[in-house]
Formats: C-alpha cells, sequence, structure tokens
C-alpha cells in the first residue's frame, strides 16, 4: 500500500484508534507513516496465487509454504508484532492466541485476514477456546506428573496415570484444528467434538501441527535471550503459520464455506 493510499485509509479510523494514529503520526520523524499505519491498517493479507482458489493450479508442500511466505513475509512480522503488543495486559493472552491462529488459518487457505475485528469481536470465542484448550493440558499434565511419581510404590497408579497422559495426548492433537474450527460459524460444540475427532482421526498432520506450533515456539522461549530478536520478529507467528500449513488440507472441507 502506498502512502497516499495509506493516508486515505486513515480517514476511515474511528475512536481511539483515529487518536492514536494522529498521536504516532505526529511523531513521524521518529516512527515514520509507513510503520505507524502498519499498526492500524485492518486488512492484513490478500489470497496468495496458487493457493486453487483464484482458478490456478494448487501448489502442494514445502513450495506451496514458500511460496505462502515469500509473499507474506511482512504480514508475518507485522502479526507476530501485533501479538506481542496484544499480550502486554496478560489478560488479553487468549484474545490474542486466538487472533493469531484465526489470521494464520485464513492465510495458508488464502484468504484475506484480519487482527483487529477478530481481536475485538470474537473475545467469547477466544477464551472459549483458551479455557477449553489450557485447563485440560495444564490438568493433565500435572495429574499426569502426580500419577507418575507414585505409581513406582503402587502400581494401581498407572490407571490415572494413563487417562491424564491420553487426555493431554487427545486436547494436544486436537488443539490447532479446534482453534481453525472456532474461526467459523460453527457452535462451540460442534467445533469441540470435530476437533477431537479430527485429531485422533489424523493424528499425522496433528503431530506436525503440533511440533511447530508448541515446539517452535516453545524452543524459542527457552533460548532467550539468545532468541530474542527470532521472538520479536517471527517467533509467534511464524510457528503458527507452519502448525496451520500442515493441517490446512484437512480442514479445507470444513472452513472453506463457513469463512
Amino acid at each position: 500500500m502506498t502512502p497516499c493510499a495509506q493516508r486515505g485509509a486513515a480517514r476511515h479510523l474511528t475512536g481511539r484508534r483515529a487518536l492514536w494514529y494522529k498521536i504516532l503520526t505526529d511523531c513521524h520523524g521518529f516512527f515514520g507513516e509507513e510503520w505507524v499505519f502498519l499498526f492500524f491498517d485492518n486488512q492484513f493479507t490478500e489470497p496468495v496465487p496458487g493457493n486453487g482458489i483464484d482458478g490456478g493450479p494448487e501448489k502442494t508442500g514445502m513450495a506451496r509454504f514458500l511460496e505462502i511466505l515469500s509473499g507474506e513475509y511482512a504480514t508475518v512480522i507485522k502479526v507476530n508484532l501485533l501479538f506481542l503488543l496484544t499480550c502486554l495486559p496478560v489478560i488479553t493472552i487468549p484474545l490474542a492466541i486466538f487472533s493469531l491462529h484465526h489470521v494464520s488459518c485464513r492465510m495458508v487457505q488464502g484468504r484475506t485476514a484480519y487482527y483487529w475485528e477478530t481481536f475485538r469481536s470474537c473475545w467469547r470465542r477466544a477464551y472459549a477456546a483458551f479455557a477449553l484448550t489450557a485447563l485440560p493440558l495444564v490438568m493433565s499434565a500435572v495429574g499426569g506428573w502426580f500419577y507418575l511419581q507414585r505409581a513406582g510404590t503402587q502400581p494401581l497408579f498407572f490407571v490415572p496415570f494413563l487417562f491424564c497422559s491420553t487426555i493431554f495426548l487427545v486436547v494436544l492433537l486436537s488443539s490447532g484444528y479446534f482453534y481453525s474450527l472456532m474461526g467459523t460459524d460453527m457452535g462451540v460444540g460442534d467445533c469441540l467434538r470435530l476437533g477431537a475427532l479430527l485429531g485422533v482421526g489424523r493424528p499425522l498432520r496433528a503431530v506436525l501441527g503440533a511440533l511447530c506450533g508448541y515446539g517452535f515456539t516453545l524452543a524459542g522461549i527457552l533460548a532467550f535471550p539468545i532468541s530474542l530478536v527470532y521472538l520479536v520478529l517471527v517467533g509467534f507467528s511464524l510457528p503458527s503459520l507452519l502448525s496451520n500449513f500442515f493441517l490446512r488440507t484437512v480442514l479445507r472441507p470444513y472452513v472453506q464455506q463457513r469463512y
């Protein structure tokens, strides 16, 4: 978007967003208008050619991912910065996670993504998705560790340990599908059931998605402060994009007509 187009689009900003835009652009010499508008532009990406939606043949595998990344590298950085910014109040972390995942999912599906609109309007679904994934993961992990410590002296504790481990694995494998489905108009219960079925029924894609989404993010956090630049620029958006890339073909029949 050219600076002229940015100024034209800025006229549509209202309320607090318009106020902050004016304050920051008054500091134009420090921030630069292009960087200021980067945080206030609501539309983040256009469909990338080669996704099958524009009528052309869809590329597959790593070629498709590199095509998305090369066409949307600025968006990946932008969304990562917005994610960090919206995590600062702490209480908004579920909203930030939901918005990040929603933008990533739409990006790999070749659809226009909206971070701020999702952040503002989907807060009920964001907190529901967070509660239905984070709480079972934490509780089952703590329970599994608790029962495993006691299984050495009492073998019967292996039964609740296996139960907690099963819950942890099912939620872990289903969470990526579940979050993507929560971005559609499906009910929460339907998203939960379908996400669990896909997590169990299509585990290979779910494992790859979890390794990228959780593994790369956790590795970056554990490597802090060496990984500071990585975390600030793409440490959260890139793993999310890669995770959703592996899940996209499984999810396409369920989300294509509902976004």
